[in-house]
């Protein structure tokens, strides 16, 4: 990315907690920091132009970011400095969104049935559907339970309690777009 003078007026997409830190992300690559719970903002510069679509942190300092052209990013400093995790040459994935579980692992979703799992530390991935499909997943939620919830195309809403070993399908009264999920507690969503 390249420093813009309005970059924190761009098109942003998500933004995740680093500790007191926020930290988003969007299109051109653009990652902002906010250390005073966004009243300002200020634009670091990370080795990708790409749009990126999601942002997530397994504590205050590790974090990822994922977006189109197949980008992984990761930061070991509260968003501060990225490198790329990615090998840089598959142009035809898009990641929609990217979770770590309190467990270590880190899932990254995406369109056309993507979705990867590293319990490495993002240094090795490995693919699987659980929908057996190619819908879109959209969002992956980890709740404060541990519970995996996938939220993507045509009414899909999938739970996992064993870390994405097994899925359930939630049968909902829709069948369009799902873009999110949150964990209300008691085992009640909002989708």
């Amino acid at each position: 990315s390249e420093l813009m003078p309005l970059a924190d007026r761009s098109l942003l997409l998500d933004v995740a907690a680093a500790g007191s830190r926020l930290v988003a992300v969007g299109d051109r690559g653009h990652v902002l920091l906010s250390d005073d719970q966004g009243a300002s903002w200020r634009q670091v510069v990370v080795p990708t132009r790409a749009m990126l679509t999601g942002v997530a942190f397994a504590d205050e300092r590790r974090g990822w970011a994922v977006g189109h052209d197949g980008v992984i990013l990761i930061t070991g400093d509260a968003g501060a400095t990225w490198t790329r995790q990615d090998p840089g040459n598959d142009l035809d994935s898009v990641w929609l969104d990217v979770g770590c579980d309190r467990d270590g692992a880190v899932i990254a979703v995406g369109a056309y049935g993507k979705f990867a799992v590293s319990r490495d530390a993002g240094k090795t991935w490995s693919g699987s559907q659980p929908s057996g499909d190619e819908s879109h997943y959209n969002q992956i939620t980890v709740t404060s339970a541990g519970e995996l919830i996938l939220s993507g195309e045509t009414g899909l809403l999938l739970r996992s309690r064993d870390h994405g070993a097994t899925w359930q399908r939630a049968e909902l009264p829709y069948d369009g777009s799902l873009f999110g999920s949150l964990a209300l507690g008691d085992g009640h969503y909002l989708a």
